[in-house]
């Protein structure tokens, strides 16, 4: 049985898109109008792009199924009577088995794991260890199904020392058959018949990233039904031989050799292609029926276009022959802050100085947007803009109210971490306090009851319990005279007790909670004051959803483990995972400017683009590794890099952009004024630049704050202020006081 796997790449999306699946979709929907194509794609700013694209050419679209290619697999599997991602193979789910197993003596007495299940503070590290294996153990299934055979049949083909204790945990867990087993039986069915219900053709699209078992099983679907992948690549000459940095690294002794495979390369193709390479050394493995090619030579009028023609060509950089206009700028700036300021006089400009552009057609991306969240929502009021990808963490306060209150329970209860939790908006909001009520029991509670730290006890009296009973004593007695050898704080007279009555009730939930705390309980004595605590701040409020789906999934995960007991520190550190790794993106490319994170495989046309944040170690973002991770010392093409995925979305970027990309960092320190060095990606881009313009008249050196008079002076032209606000402080501090200073 013949194969259907077609192939197309080019160095420009929206070219792919025309000329490749518009011709295809049309010649589809000529037989049956109501045919429904799928997409398979790697997030919801591609789908959202995908169909505003297909919607401007078809006037109308209705028949796009878009799913992530895990999506697509488990509806293709369901009707084989099968499951690719059982529940009990879950990551979420195998971490607390991990974490009962952990605590046996066959792994705290192992010489490797005992330093890390012994001594203070064990139930916390036991969790984020099992956590960390459960992540392991979850790609070792899709990257090394051959490790885990062995291992379950006691073989043990690594060399590491690690490789026995966790082929020792991972027959213990006796999870069979495994993931990357399902896979290759998945495989096998597709080889052998098709599905009873199957789509026309499949369009995998945009995706620059695919493990090596979900390309085998397009391969094998690829004999029953067409199958699309459209790929996005830098340049049309052959790169899938790519070498590592490693590998010139070894070539170092080599001079000549070194010099000539560098020669070969763009620059910036050695340093952020290599994933794309191994993605397209995968490819060159798979049955492909047919390739397309679809690159168009950028013409180069401008910098951009002329870094994109020469990683199109695959040349060296060379001084260019004719002036190019100069639409890639660096910004350095001293502060998170200071770089939304510039970012909103540069959009401002900008928007002033072409008519033709809309906010529509601005993205700004960051490494870490939360780091920049409260001051776009602050600075960009009055602008239309979506923010994206927040995280379930970002949008749910309950969850963050947990957290906090389980590191509160944890502390010594010090006066300043009380009050920091009673003055979260959240807290406040459940406890009906306002700021003068929390400014008012500051003055009862710590300025006349003298209260310092601690919940209880005899070494000291300083502590919420005697505090608090004082406080209530002078509110009672009609004299300051001493009762049982305590002295009444008349703080409060009569009726006006009442005021502490949400102090007390809290201090009440956490006595309780610290009882809690002294060992270790079951989990349905757990869930049972979860619950509680929910009822306690929220009653039925609607925004306690998101905690009593997390209360309901952890019973969920935990109930195929044997009746479990864990500590308070345990329990805190699940709640820290909550909500991290849910991502929406619905705000993507939606209305106004759109602010997002820097993710993989968004290589969509951005007309302009803004990177924020870019400062140095902070892209590729910074990873730590356990040393025990298996896949970091037996590498393969097709492992997942994250470092890799990093360098090469910044390269994707880099082809996408198509009429300015503007990049600002925290290039100049607060306190010195002393230039201080971008992100790598950024130096790498700038070296590339080089030979086409002075990079110093590329980059520009911000002032400390807004309303400098350099931002509205004719002889300093690149620095445009644009805010009126800041103009007119930029007048009062020109103009001469009359009112002396206070010193006089």
């Amino acid at each position: 049985m013949t194969h259907h796997l077609y192939h197309y790449t080019g160095n420009q999306i929206e070219q792919l898109f025309q000329e490749g699946v518009v011709p295809l979709i049309k010649n589809l929907h000529q037989d049956d109008p109501f045919t429904q194509s799928v997409f398979l794609i790697q997030g919801r700013g591609m789908e959202r792009w995908l169909q505003q694209q297909l919607s401007q050419t078809f006037g109308c679209w209705l028949g796009g199924q878009f799913l992530l290619p895990q999506n697509f697999f488990d509806q293709l599997t369901s009707q084989l009577n099968t499951q690719l991602n059982h529940y009990s193979l879950q990551r979420n789910v195998i971490r607390w088995q991990l974490e009962q197993l952990l605590r046996t003596p066959d792994f705290t007495e192992d010489p490797l794991l005992h330093p890390l299940l012994t001594g203070e503070g064990v139930d916390k590290r036991r969790f984020q260890l099992a956590e960390q294996i459960a992540n392991l153990f979850d790609q070792y299934q899709i990257f090394r199904p051959d490790w885990l055979d062995q291992w379950e049949q006691g073989n043990n083909p690594h060399p590491s020392p690690h490789a026995h204790w966790q082929m020792r945990l991972w027959q213990a867990l006796n999870l069979k058959p495994h993931r990357g087993k399902l896979w290759q039986q998945l495989i096998h069915q597709l080889n052998q018949s098709p599905p009873p219900e199957l789509p026309s053709q499949v369009f995998v699209f945009g995706i620059s990233f695919m493990p090596p078992l979900m390309l085998q099983t397009l391969e094998a679907l690829s004999r029953h039904l067409p199958i699309h992948i459209f790929t996005l690549s830098p340049t049309s000459s052959f790169w899938a031989d790519l070498p590592s940095k490693k590998a010139r690294e070894s070539m170092l002794t080599q001079t000549q050799t070194l010099n000539e495979i560098e020669l070969s390369y763009h620059p910036l193709l050695l340093a952020l292609g290599r994933q794309g390479a191994h993605f397209q050394h995968l490819l060159l493995e798979t049955q492909i029926t047919q390739t397309f090619e679809k690159f168009t030579p950028p013409q180069p009028n401008c910098l951009l276009t002329q870094l994109q023609q020469d990683l199109e060509q695959n040349t060296q950089p060379t001084p260019s022959k004719t002036p190019l206009t100069p639409n890639i700028l660096f910004h350095r700036c001293h502060t998170p802050l200071r770089e939304i300021e510039v970012l909103r006089d540069r959009i401002l400009a900008l928007l002033k100085t072409d008519p033709n552009l809309s906010l529509n057609d601005i993205v700004v991306m960051s490494p870490n947007l939360n780091d920049y969240r409260p001051y776009i929502e602050t600075l960009f009021a009055q602008i239309p803009h979506t923010l994206a990808d927040r995280t379930l963490e970002t949008d749910a306060p309950a969850l963050k109210l947990l957290n906090h209150w389980l590191q509160l329970i944890q502390s010594r209860l010090n006066w300043d971490e009380v009050f920091d939790f009673l003055y979260q908006p959240e807290v406040q909001n459940c406890l009906k306090l306002t700021p003068q009520q929390l400014e008012t029991y500051y003055h009862i509670l710590i300025e006349q009851g003298q209260i310092r730290w601690g919940l209880a006890g005899t070494d000291h009296k300083n502590h919420w319990q005697d505090g608090l009973q004082r406080i209530l004593l002078g509110a009672i007695m009609q004299t300051p005279d001493l009762w049982q050898n305590q002295a009444p704080v008349t703080a409060l007279e009569g009726k006006a007790i009442h005021q502490l009555t949400p102090i007390l009730q809290l201090f009440e939930k956490i006595t309780q909670w610290q009882q809690l705390s002294q060992s270790e309980q079951p989990l349905t004595q757990w869930t049972q004051h979860l619950k509680a605590l929910t009822d306690f701040f929220y009653q039925d409020a609607p925004e306690r959803q998101p905690l009593d789906d997390a209360i309901e999934t952890l019973i969920s995960e935990v109930e195929l483990t044997d009746n479990p007991t864990f500590s308070l520190q345990t329990l805190s550190s699940w709640a820290q995972t909550l909500g991290s790794e849910h991502r929406n993106s619905a705000g993507f490319l939606s209305s106004g400017i759109t602010f997002c994170d820097l993710l993989p495989m968004r290589a969509i046309p951005i007309q302009v683009a803004f990177l924020i944040g870019m400062n140095d170690r902070s892209y590729p973002r910074p990873r730590t590794t356990p040393n025990f991770d298996l896949l970091n010392q037996n590498f393969r093409i097709g492992d997942r890099d994250p470092r890799s995925e990093d360098r090469y979305t910044f390269l994707e970027l880099l082809l996408s952009v198509r009429q300015r990309l503007e990049i600002l960092w925290q290039g100049l320190s607060a306190d010195k004024n002393e230039p201080q060095p971008p992100a790598q990606v950024i130096l790498e881009l700038m070296a590339a630049l080089k030979p086409h313009l002075d990079i110093d008249s590329l980059t520009l050196s911000h002032k400390a704050y807004p309303f400098h008079s350099a931002y509205f002076d004719k002889n300093t032209p690149k620095l445009q202020g644009q805010w009126p606000q800041d103009f007119t402080t930029c007048q009062a501090l020109q103009t001469p006081s009359s009112i002396p200073p206070l010193w006089q």
